[in-house]
């Protein structure tokens, strides 16, 4: 079994080409980065829009 933090924040959604992204806020993305226990590669999330 895999434990999950859950973050909760804002941002509006931008477009790279066909690539949707936010700008994850620095606080929550350490807590992601020291959670995931690396800094580099893909960190696999999932999140909501509009909920």
């Amino acid at each position: 079994m895999t434990d999950y933090s859950a973050y909760t924040f804002t941002a509006e959604l931008q477009i790279i080409g066909i690539n949707p992204f936010v700008a994850v806020p620095p606080d929550i993305l350490e807590r992601i980065f020291q959670d995931s226990g690396k800094r580099l590669g893909p960190i696999s999330i999932c999140g909501k829009v509009n909920s």
